[in-house]
């Protein structure tokens, strides 16, 4: 959607500049598919626009290698958390496994927040691929694997920024013995090279107490002195996920909940 003038109730200041970037589900079916959640629909970001008292809206769907994919099938083949993608038939069960060791088939659907890193904005999710917006435009700019960064295989969406500009978050390994990770980027006057992401480091890591499982976390929490996270036992099975990407099956077939096992506060400064 190209950009529109809107005409608001009541005054805006006219000191009021800048710009409002959400991203939220925005296509809700493929063709003859439906997603199965709001949180699996296709990724549509919207702008509000302020200036000397006006306001500007625009929309435009994150150009994703998932969008891509899926318009040019005219059906949903990539998987999203609640819901399976078409198998591709073309691909044997060996193929299938052997995918499981590249990021490359993981959705890239960003849809639950706008990042900043200094003044870059990113499209993310929670899985392992962040998407570079113009935030003047909403153009999709460049796919960032975190991957190549820094040595996590998922990041969640919400991170917290300190008063610097430094930011933090959480990212997650998955393997035999599952891990989740505190990380953390420089902040704009810190970072001495030209890409925001670059100088990202893991401060601190926390091993899963349960093996080959991963805890399920949106969010996490941070004061002046201490990180807080909290492990509940809502687990990622790790055997599950090679099941459900061996045969089709969506990342929440993975998941169950522990009833012998109790939520666990981790605290770390």
């Amino acid at each position: 959607m190209s950009e529109v003038a809107l005409t608001p109730q009541g005054t805006v200041p006219s000191w009021l500049k800048g710009n409002l970037i959400r991203v939220g589900c925005g296509k809700t079916e493929v063709g003859p598919d439906r997603y199965n959640s709001l949180s699996d629909g296709l990724a549509l970001m919207h702008r509000f626009g302020f200036a000397e008292g006006r306001v500007t809206y625009q929309s435009k769907f994150l150009r994703s290698d998932t969008y891509k994919k899926n318009m040019k099938a005219n059906r949903i083949v990539v998987s999203e958390f609640s819901t399976p993608g078409c198998p591709d038939p073309c691909k044997t069960i060996f193929q299938r496994f052997t995918s499981l060791f590249s990021l490359d088939e993981m959705t890239d659907n960003d849809l639950v927040n706008i990042i900043m890193f200094g003044d870059e904005a990113y499209a993310s999710s929670e899985t392992n691929c962040i998407w570079k917006i113009d935030p003047e435009t909403l153009e999709s700019l460049e796919k960032v694997k975190l991957s190549t960064i820094l040595p996590v295989n998922a990041a969640i969406a919400h991170p917290h920024e300190d008063a610097d500009g430094t930011v933090y978050n959480m990212g997650s390994t998955y393997g035999m013995n599952c891990s989740y990770k505190i990380l953390q980027f420089p902040s704009k006057a810190a970072n001495k090279t030209s890409n925001a992401l670059e100088g990202g480091r893991i401060i601190c890591t926390i091993p899963s107490s349960k093996l080959m499982n991963g805890s399920y976390y949106h969010s996490f929490a941070m004061t002046e002195n201490y990180f807080i996270f909290v492990e509940q036992p809502l687990y990622f099975s790790i055997p599950r996920i090679i099941y459900a990407h061996l045969w089709a099956g969506a990342y929440a077939d993975a998941m169950s909940w522990d009833q012998d096992a109790s939520p666990q506060a981790r605290t770390s400064s």
